[in-house]
């Protein structure tokens, strides 16, 4: 706790009784609490990699995120995932997708994390490396 900005520490204690800080989570316990979901909703507002949304896709679980840009180049609203921007289009769309009215996106959403998988981008990158000897560049 000491690492975390005074601001973080006085949000957590102040946090709704509904709220839990689980800490780590063992892989199992994650996999059944993502694979136990009708509805995976992040509204943050920043985002690095998108870690958490990657693996919801890959347990074909609806995602509803917040429209900001690291999503742009490989999510696409009602496509793969739906995307909102403020709480009262998030109620409207998780909404939807729990009543069962919205398309059901999981197999595009699916492949969009296939195509991210620890194997594929390996696959990707040898093919860039064979491709560089080939053309008889130096690989450093």
């Amino acid at each position: 706790m000491k690492l975390i900005p005074r601001k973080v520490q006085v949000a957590i204690q102040q946090a709704p009784q509904n709220l839990h800080f689980p800490g780590y989570v063992e892989r199992e316990e994650l996999r059944n609490a993502y694979c136990g979901c009708d509805l995976f909703c992040f509204m943050s507002h920043e985002e690095t990699e998108g870690i958490v949304v990657l693996e919801a896709l890959a347990c074909s679980i609806p995602v509803l995120v917040r429209d900001i840009p690291v999503y742009e180049d490989w999510l696409a609203d009602g496509e793969n995932v739906y995307k909102a921007n403020d709480f009262k289009t998030f109620l409207k769309k998780a909404a939807e997708i729990l009543q069962g009215t919205a398309a059901d996106l999981t197999l595009s959403g699916r492949r969009v994390a296939e195509e991210r998988s620890l194997n594929e981008i390996g696959n990707k990158l040898l093919l860039i490396e064979e491709q560089l000897i080939r053309d008889g560049k130096e690989i450093k």
